[in-house]
């Protein structure tokens, strides 16, 4: 099941109860593959613009980012520099 008709299905079910999926249903189709490089710089690009957000990056910030998004020390080099 892809993204949007999961979407779909839930804003309907906000109307039509009966038609809410059952529990481990689409999960599947919405997870990224677990080696998707766009995926990843994607995520890490939206993590660098949300620090930078406020016009500063303070190291509390890139803290937390190295503490959620936890990448190999060979990608280190490529995430900092994201």
């Amino acid at each position: 099941m892809s993204l949007w008709v999961y979407l779909l299905n839930a804003g309907r079910s906000l109307f039509e109860p009966e038609t809410l999926p059952e529990p481990g249903e689409g999960e599947d189709g919405c997870a990224p593959e677990p080696n998707d490089a766009g995926f990843t710089a994607a995520v890490v690009g939206l993590g660098a613009k949300l620090a930078a957000a406020d016009g500063v990056v303070t190291d509390d910030e890139v803290m937390v980012f190295s503490r959620v998004f936890q990448a190999t020390e060979a990608d280190m080099p490529a995430v900092r520099r994201v």
